[in-house]
């Protein structure tokens, strides 16, 4: 395993290392928002290990109630896979009940026709490196990792052939530390966007010069907007029920004025942790619904109204 880690170290890039250093006060306070130093150490140490960037969506921090989680994406796992000397390729498809399908001691052999397949069995993983003989070879069978969402519902193909290729990369390469969204069940249909070094550099210098938010009106109703421009917005299949059930379920109340800033900050997370990490690959065919959300009076009578009439709506 020291060894693993060793080459690893020696494959990440340097001045993705540097800009690690010069960035961290900008990661702990978004990408690794809510972890403690201990934590954040353990998040950055995995970062510079295995080269990989916050600001890129190949790695990102994840705390439900005081459980940390730092996770990667089956892209993480391949750029990992890349960056490795030994690294000879992979292949990977998806298996339908009417296909061909046979296990062979170095590979598969898969036939299909593509116009009746039927339903989805599985999905399998081939990873091929120069110094073995045989190849990694793991096969993820649909109904032990579907899920009842819609993204596994409209992209089921995308979904299981992720959770093949994330660990049989991990498997690979000996990856530790490191968990994967399709591992965890963790799912994102998001069409995000990475920042540049110039909106990390500007996101930067505006947490220097922002005040404290500390039960502030402002902050509360910033947190309000995003979410209810969320359920608004046809993309991002968040409803109203879901956001009052998952409060309720956490913080004792469905009603979101009655939180305050850190239970809002948490149900934020949960719900729109894929606005920055989402995956861009399942909704290449979605167009991006620009819905404004409107502005909420600041007074306590009419805060958290917007949400509250999207969670109606929705």
């Amino acid at each position: 395993m020291n060894n693993v880690v060793e080459m690893n170290s020696q494959v990440a890039d340097n001045s993705l290392i540097k800009s690690l250093e010069e960035k961290k006060d900008v990661i702990k306070r978004t990408v690794a928002k809510g972890a403690n130093n201990d934590e954040f150490e353990m998040f950055m140490h995995l970062a510079k290990q295995y080269g990989l960037d916050p600001f890129q969506k190949e790695i990102f921090f994840w705390k439900y109630g005081s459980d940390p989680t730092i996770m990667t994406s089956r892209d993480g796992y391949l750029k990992i896979a890349n960056n490795h000397p030994q690294f000879d390729g992979h292949v990977a498809d998806v298996v339908h009940e009417n296909d061909s399908f046979e296990k062979l001691m170095d590979g598969v052999k898969h036939t299909y026709n593509l116009k009746n397949r039927g339903k989805i069995i599985g999905a399998y993983c081939l990873v091929y490196r120069k110094d073995r003989k045989f190849p990694v070879y793991v096969f993820a069978p649909y109904e032990e990792y579907k899920k009842s969402s819609q993204v596994w519902r409209q992209y089921a193909s995308a979904m299981i052939l992720k959770c093949a290729e994330s660990m049989a990369l991990k498997r690979a390469f000996s990856v530790s530390g490191l968990v994967s969204r399709e591992e965890i069940g963790y799912e994102d249909n998001q069409n995000t966007t990475r920042m540049s070094s110039e909106e990390v550099s500007n996101l930067e210098e505006g947490l220097k010069n922002k005040p404290a938010r500390n039960e502030n009106k402002q902050a509360k109703q910033e947190i309000i907007n995003r979410l209810a421009k969320a359920v608004e917005s046809e993309e991002n299949n968040i409803t109203g029920e879901a956001i009052k059930s998952v409060a309720k379920s956490n913080f004792g109340t469905g009603n979101l004025a009655k939180l305050d800033l850190e239970q809002l900050e948490e149900l934020e997370q949960i719900f729109l942790f894929e606005t920055y990490f989402g995956d861009e690959e399942e909704t290449e065919e979605n167009k991006v619904v620009d819905v404004e959300a409107e502005v909420v009076e600041n007074d306590e009578e009419n805060f958290g109204a917007e949400v509250e009439r999207a969670v109606a709506e929705g």
